[in-house]
C-alpha cells in the first residue's frame, strides 16, 4: 500500500506509511490494551519489561 500511495498518488514515504498504518489500525493509537503494546515491543526486542508501582 505504501509503495502503491507513493507511486501513483505522489506521497511522501511518512504521509503513506501513516495512512497505511491507519487503515489497517496497526499503529499505536488503535491499540486497545496500551499495557500490551508496551509489553510487546519490549518483548520482540528480548529485554526485561517491569511496569513501575
Amino acid at each position: 500500500m505504501v509503495k502503491w500511495l507513493k507511486e501513483t498518488h505522489s506521497f511522501t514515504h511518512g504521509f503513506a506509511n501513516l495512512l497505511a498504518h491507519k487503515t489497517f489500525k496497526s499503529d499505536a493509537g488503535s491499540a486497545s490494551d496500551h499495557d500490551e503494546l508496551i509489553q510487546s515491543q519490549y518483548k520482540a526486542k528480548g529485554a526485561f519489561f517491569t511496569r513501575p508501582r
